[in-house]
């Protein structure tokens, strides 16, 4: 449906535009980071797919951390919160612009 919310469905899930929103996420996530932890997705808890100027994707999911670097600033880091399997909601709009730089924006929010 053009327009309208619908649920994510496992084809949805197995997509290449989901497929480039989640790796858009997981990079934002190490990005916050600073470069000191890799997330590697666990599993999508639920989500819609709306198809607008493109599509928006939101949906929620538990990731894995990889601590990555072992500067001090990062080893602080990692002992508050590596151990942890924290879950995210994420929206993720891919862009139907070829040319544009920023094809995918993200808005992540910690649970």
């Amino acid at each position: 449906m053009v327009g309208g919310k619908s649920p994510l469905t496992q084809q949805d899930l197995k997509s290449e535009p989901f497929k480039e929103a989640l790796a858009a996420s997981l990079k934002a996530l190490g990005d916050e980071s600073g470069g000191c932890v890799s997330y590697a997705l666990e599993k999508v808890l639920n989500g819609t797919k709306q198809v607008v100027a493109g599509i928006l994707y939101e949906w929620s999911m538990t990731v894995k951390q990889t601590p990555l670097i072992s500067s001090t600033k990062c080893v602080e880091w990692c002992d508050v919160s590596c151990e942890e399997t924290p879950t995210f909601s994420v929206s993720a709009w891919i862009k139907p612009y070829p040319s544009d730089p920023k094809k995918t924006v993200v808005t992540l929010k910690r649970m």
